[in-house]
């Protein structure tokens, strides 16, 4: 018996239980002046960098989105992209969105914007790393400790948190409603289509950092193989190394990542779904019926966190310790970087 995986999946579960508490203590803890404060900071900004990786790329992602739906000159790159930057200046901002800020990179990208003339947002759950002179602002949220049996749905409180820093006070984006977006989702695990070696998630738009992140959760979380692709890019071309090479033993479905009917990613399901069909392709559709990413998002990060439980149930796989941990983890130190 593998005491391990027992305690990771028992720990697991308690999490999942405890998740819709520890979104409404962040979403509690945000303020109005939070909200305020970070509008200050980005009004004056000619550029606005968001940044994560990891689980925390979704509410990074997110946040660029949620800018520039409001007009503002924002953009989501990856803390590698943000290392190569060698031009930021007093107008630009760099949003970062680390968990447990224990990573090379995010430490690097701490560094790199403190010894520049921007400015430097942080969103952690790390309430022990003193960013005192580097940062502008930090906002937290739960869970306090990052541990990777809960990276599937432990980047729900970091998404939540980005989307009531950022809404608008036009949107009806009440704490409660936020917690219940995670309750109805949580109550609706993911549905896989059957029979597939891999999985092919396609999303667009508002829902792709949320796309990333079923993706990854899968991956990582459960051992699955899956992609990830936008759906407009995955159909023009790229679809045709998997048909090519679909043969028994080496079977794949789909996984389409959407919100509400009326949002453009729906559009873009509803445009390939009778690919899908004619092709005889098996395919699942994860969209709850809201119109903003915020909610939608929390409720699809239920419903996958939820599916990881059960996948890890039925096989024994252990989150806690996936393939590749120890090898991997000197990516992670600062050494790395010195090579």
């Amino acid at each position: 018996m593998d005491t391990d995986f027992d305690t990771t999946q028992a720990r697991y579960e308690e999490f999942l239980k405890r998740a819709p508490e520890l979104l409404a203590t962040t979403l509690k803890n945000t303020t109005d002046t939070d909200r305020t404060q970070l509008a200050g900071i980005l009004a004056h900004k000619k550029r606005l960098f968001f940044t994560g990786t990891g689980s925390s790329m979704p509410a990074a992602w997110y946040g660029a989105y949620v800018m520039t739906q409001a007009g503002y000159p924002a953009q989501f790159l990856p803390t590698g992209a943000i290392l190569g930057l060698h031009s930021l200046s007093k107008d630009d901002i760099v949003i970062l969105s680390s968990q447990g800020i224990n990573r090379a990179d995010a430490l690097l990208v701490i560094d790199t914007v403190a010894n520049s003339p921007a400015d430097l947002v942080v969103l952690t759950a790390n309430r022990g790393i003193d960013l005192k002179g580097k940062a502008a602002a930090v906002y937290y949220f739960d869970p306090a400790e990052e541990k990777l049996f809960c990276r599937p749905a432990g980047v729900a409180t970091n998404y939540a948190l980005m989307a009531k820093l950022l809404a608008s006070s036009e949107q009806a984006l009440t704490d409660q409603t936020l917690v219940d977006a995670w309750r109805e989702g949580a109550t609706r695990p993911l549905e896989l289509p059957a029979d597939c070696s891999r999985y092919i998630v396609l999303s667009s738009d508002a829902m792709m950092p949320v796309a990333w992140n079923v993706a990854l959760a899968l991956r990582e979380g459960s051992g699955l193989l899956t992609q990830l692709f936008d759906i407009e890019t995955y159909g023009h071309g790229n679809y045709v190394s998997d048909l090519y090479n679909r043969q028994p033993g080496n079977t794949f479905g789909y996984i389409f990542v959407g919100a509400a009917k009326t949002t453009e990613t729906a559009r873009s399901i509803r445009r390939f779904e009778p690919f899908a069909k004619s092709s005889n392709i098996p395919y699942t559709i994860i969209a709850p019926g809201y119109e903003d990413a915020a909610r939608a998002g929390l409720s699809i990060l239920a419903s996958v966190s939820a599916k990881v439980f059960a996948l890890n149930t039925a096989s024994g796989y252990n989150m806690n310790r996936p393939p590749g941990k120890e090898e991997n983890r000197y990516y992670h130190e600062l050494e790395s970087y010195d090579n």
